[in-house]
């Protein structure tokens, strides 16, 4: 009986190089593309609703941190007597009524904005999300927000609107919605409409992914906290 158990063993050792080959042949399409992918950087990753792949994942992350380096270095020159104009447009908060666990994210590219509303999110959010002034006033109509944030320039009906955020607050506004409203474009629309959004009564308008961040742990911290 040892001699059969031994031989039974030897086979077996012998036998999985022979099942390994077999199952990589029998998938080689499925490792080809696999490996490919790894090659691309094509996995996949979900963070608030919003599929990823790895490198647009990473190009967030490295888009992150080098906000967060450039802010760590203005804050070095301002200690030490430079004045740099921050990038942020704070105004004074208005009185608001609001009492709401849903945010509105407005961005005909929501993917930009993946990272942060995968953190409102986990802070117990419901974030509803619009690509177009017309699909944002239509979720206003009907449901009360925390705090609405929306990009600058969008693709509306086909043509590029270069001041869409504006012209979503002006009907804000016309509303009397007065749920905080934040802008987060790029650097040239926030230099650009920076002064209009803060007398309109806008909340903050930026282009620093690091200053976003610090406004919504202001307005919206864990929900219930």
């Amino acid at each position: 009986m040892g001699d059969l158990a031994k031989l039974v063993e030897a086979l077996a050792a012998a036998a999985w190089p022979v099942i390994i080959l077999y199952v990589i042949w029998r998938y080689r399409q499925g490792f080809a593309d696999l490996i490919t992918s790894a090659k691309n950087r094509e996995f996949t990753v979900e963070f608030g609703g919003q599929k990823l792949s790895m490198k647009e994942a990473s190009a967030e992350q490295r888009a992150l941190v080098a906000d967060l380096q450039k802010q760590l270095n203005e804050i070095r020159e301002k200690v030490e007597g430079s004045k740099i104009p921050a990038t942020a447009e704070l105004a004074k908060a208005r009185p608001t009524s609001i009492v709401a666990n849903n945010v509105l994210w407005v961005d005909d590219h929501p993917k930009n904005n993946s990272f942060f509303i995968d953190l409102l999110q986990k802070r117990g959010y419901r974030v509803d999300l619009a690509i177009s002034t017309r699909d944002a006033l239509s979720l206003l109509d009907r449901n009360k927000y925390l705090l609405i944030v929306s990009d600058m320039s969008r693709d509306e009906a086909g043509s590029d609107n270069q001041d869409a955020g504006v012209d979503l607050f002006e009907e804000v506004m016309k509303r009397r919605i007065d749920s905080p409203y934040v802008v987060f474009c790029s650097t040239r629309g926030a230099r650009q409409f920076g002064e209009q959004i803060r007398q309109l009564g806008g909340r903050a308008i930026t282009s620093s992914p690091t200053e976003l961040r610090a406004i919504i742990d202001e307005l919206a911290p864990e929900a219930g906290g």
